[in-house]
């Protein structure tokens, strides 16, 4: 369930990110293996001087544990194994993202 978090998440939120003015800035997908974070899935979107990071917590321990963040600041994480369904946990970072992005 954990492998697929990710992209299906992105393809949830770069809609909303894209109409609120944000960019992708960098996509673990289409990194190389010599970039020092290719291991952990993470998405950046980036507006003047505000950053959103969804990522991985870890690719070894903690694969399941995505989170979002704000400006370096973690303001939601899901471990995807005690959801109930990986729309569950979607839906939950989906509207975490909704709520971050509020102010925007």
């Amino acid at each position: 369930m954990a492998n697929w978090f990710l992209n299906l998440f992105k393809e949830k939120i770069s809609s909303i990110l894209l109409s609120k003015g944000f960019v992708m800035t960098f996509d673990s997908d289409h990194s190389s293996s010599t970039d020092p974070d290719w291991p952990f899935q993470k998405i950046i979107y980036k507006k003047d001087n505000t950053t959103i990071t969804i990522g991985q917590e870890d690719w070894r321990d903690s694969y399941f544990i995505y989170y979002i963040k704000e400006n370096g600041n973690r303001v939601f994480e899901v471990n995807t194994t005690k959801e109930e369904s990986i729309d569950s946990a979607i839906n939950s970072a989906v509207a975490a993202l909704n709520s971050v992005l509020s102010h925007y």
